[in-house]
C-alpha cells in the first residue's frame, strides 16, 4: 500500500480504462465549475499508467486523504477514503474525482497527488467554483415586463434598472446607447446582491434624465458563462417627452391628400432604410404610438390586420376614410448620432364612394 493502513470500506476496480487520456503527462484545468444540485467531475487527465491517485479538500480535511485510487499487488485498484465511505465521492477510473451532489460549500481548493507507474510524485491543486445558472431569457427593466424590446417615457422612469436574478457567479452587466451607427458604453452603477443559494442579483443602474435628446435607444446586455446563453440583452427606445415635443413642433410637414376608400404609401425616409425607428400618429389632439423597431426587430401596438401596415420604414394606410382626414403621422428616425423627423398630413378629399351612392339612389326616390 502506498499510503497508511485505514479501516474503511473499500472497493475493487477489476479494470482500468485509459481510453480517453492521450497524453504520457498529467493535466488539470486549474479552475473548474461545478453546477449546485448536481453530480460534477473534477477532470485531471493522467498518464496511462499510475500506481495510485490521492485527493485532498485543502478547506476542509487538511492532510487526511479525502479518497484514494490505489493499484494492489494483484494488478487491481482499490477505491478507499472517508470521502468515499460516507458517499459523497467517488473516483473515476481514470483518477478524476466525482462530487456526488455539489452545494455552495464547493467554492473551494482540492489538491491531488499522482504517484506514476516509476512511484515518482506529482502534486496539483485545482480551484472549482460553484455555480448556479440563471434561466432569464432577457434582463428585467422597469417597465419592460419580459420584453426583449420596449418602448417607455422619461415621465414615468428617471432612473432605469437593469437585472438578472439567479445567476452564479453574478452576471456583468453593461448599458450601451445605439445610435445608427455604432454602440457606446455608458457609465452605470452596477450592484450585487447575494440570494444565499439562489444566486446572485446583478443590477445595472441608469439615470435617463440627462439624455435630452427627444428619442434615446439603449441596450442593456448581461455576460456570464452561467446564463442560458453566452449573454442576454434588451434594447429600450426611451422618449423624452419635453424634447420630443419640441422636435416635433420645430418639424416641418408635408401634405398628401388622398380619394376616399384608397390607399397611400408614407416613407420614413429615402435616405436609406433606417435601423432604428418608429411610427406615431395625431388623431384629434390625441397621440398614438403605432409601432417601433430596432434592428429589424419590430414591435406593433396594434393589430396587423388593421388598416394600417408596416414594411423597412414605410407605413401603408388602405381604405382610407373622411374621419382620417388632417390626421398626422410621424416617423421618427436614427440618422447618423441622433434623430430626424418625417411628418406628413392627410387630406381627404370629397366624398367616399358609399356616399356618393347614397345621394344618387336618394336623388331617385
Amino acid at each position: 500500500m502506498l499510503s497508511p493502513t485505514v479501516n474503511l470500506e473499500v472497493q475493487l476496480v477489476t479494470s482500468l480504462d485509459v481510453s480517453s487520456v492521450s497524453s504520457i503527462y498529467s493535466i488539470c484545468t486549474s479552475l473548474q465549475y461545478v453546477e449546485i444540485g448536481s453530480m460534477a467531475i473534477v477532470e485531471c487527465f493522467f498518464p496511462f499508467r499510475f500506481n495510485g491517485i490521492f485527493w485532498y479538500h485543502l478547506s476542509r480535511s487538511g492532510d487526511e486523504v479525502l479518497i484514494r485510487l490505489e493499484k494492489q499487488p494483484s494488478g487491481k485498484f482499490l477505491k478507499s477514503g472517508e470521502g468515499y465511505v460516507n458517499g459523497r465521492f467517488d473516483i473515476l477510473s481514470n483518477g478524476s474525482l466525482v462530487i456526488r451532489n455539489v452545494s455552495e460549500d464547493y467554492d473551494t481548493v482540492f489538491k491531488v497527488i499522482l504517484v506514476s507507474d516509476n512511484y515518482t510524485l506529482s502534486e496539483y491543486t485545482v480551484e472549482t467554483v460553484a455555480t448556479i445558472y440563471s434561466h432569464q431569457l432577457v434582463p428585467f427593466v422597469n417597465g419592460c415586463g419580459n420584453n426583449d424590446l420596449c418602448y417607455i417615457s422619461y415621465t414615468t422612469h428617471d432612473i432605469l434598472n437593469c437585472t438578472v436574478h439567479g445567476a452564479r457567479p453574478a452576471v456583468n452587466l453593461k448599458w450601451y446607447k445605439r445610435t445608427q451607427e455604432r454602440n457606446e458604453e455608458l457609465g452605470a452603477t452596477v450592484v450585487t446582491h447575494s440570494n444565499g443559494k439562489h444566486g446572485f442579483s446583478s443590477i445595472a443602474s441608469i439615470d435617463v434624465s440627462n439624455f435630452g435628446s427627444p428619442l434615446t435607444t439603449l441596450k442593456c446586455k448581461g455576460f456570464g458563462i452561467f446564463l442560458n446563453s453566452k449573454s442576454i440583452d434588451i434594447d429600450v427606445i426611451i422618449e423624452n417627452d419635453a424634447s420630443y415635443h419640441k422636435s416635433w413642433l420645430d418639424a416641418s410637414v408635408a401634405e398628401t391628400k388622398v380619394l376616399p376608400n384608397s390607399n397611400v404609401t408614407i416613407q420614413c425616409t429615402n435616405k436609406t432604410i433606417p435601423k432604428i425607428f418608429l411610427w406615431k400618429v395625431l388623431q384629434k389632439n390625441f397621440t398614438k404610438l403605432l409601432m417601433f423597431s430596432v434592428l429589424g426587430n419590430p414591435r406593433y401596438m396594434e393589430s396587423l390586420n388593421s388598416t394600417r401596415h408596416y414594411g423597412n420604414g414605410t407605413i401603408v394606410l388602405t381604405n382610407i376614410q373622411l374621419w382620417q382626414s388632417k390626421e398626422i403621422y410621424t416617423c421618427v428616425y436614427a440618422y447618423g448620432n441622433g434623430y430626424a423627423f418625417t411628418k406628413v398630413q392627410l387630406f381627404v378629399l370629397g366624398k367616399s364612394i358609399s356616399e356618393l351612392w347614397a345621394r344618387i339612389c336618394l336623388g331617385y326616390q
